[in-house]
């Protein structure tokens, strides 16, 4: 129960004088402003399992900068990739993808597959400068602008560019449930 100053002296003042733990989630919930629920559930009843909460991903473009790369040259991308994430992380999930983006005079549309891994904590931790390396030498060796790579969720754009989109008031750490 939450205590309340004057509570049965007839000094209260109603729902303002509850003490609450943190007075700001109570000064913003008073004006409307909802605080983020944190739910849980169950996970499925399949006995022993293998826990894998992290996920990485990178896509893998069709194009050298805005042209279209040969086929033949699209899959040995994809190849080397998938290749890189299975004796990595002993397996990865592929997805195609269509992108785009507007290059200041028209749309350019882009092929692309995403491929992604799951791994534990410990695994990511002891392999990110891996993965590091991999997105940084395909940045080069394959003649791109930016390249999107996936924690958790979470699109970071290797590397930073004035012109795109930045949330610099996201934390540095990505949470993991």
């Amino acid at each position: 129960m939450v205590a309340r100053k004057g509570m049965m002296l007839g000094k209260g003042s109603g729902y303002k004088n509850v003490i609450g733990k943190d007075p700001m989630v109570h000064s913003q919930s008073a004006k409307g402003i909802k605080q983020p629920q944190v739910r849980y559930i169950k996970p499925l009843n399949l006995g022993k399992v293998n826990k894998l909460p992290i996920q990485v991903g990178v896509i893998v473009p069709s194009t050298n900068l805005n042209k279209t790369i040969p086929t033949i040259q699209f899959n040995k991308r994809i190849n080397e990739t998938k290749k890189f994430f299975d004796k990595t992380f002993g397996g990865d999930t592929s997805v195609k993808t269509i992108g785009s983006y507007w290059d200041g005079k028209k749309l350019i549309k882009e092929k692309g597959l995403l491929v992604e891994s799951s791994m534990s904590i410990e695994t990511y931790n002891k392999k990110k400068d891996l993965i590091e390396t991999f997105i940084k030498d395909k940045h080069k060796e394959w003649n791109q602008d930016t390249i999107l790579v996936s924690v958790e969720g979470q699109n970071f754009i290797y590397p930073y560019k004035d012109y795109i989109d930045n949330d610099e008031k996201q934390k540095q750490n990505i949470l993991v449930s």
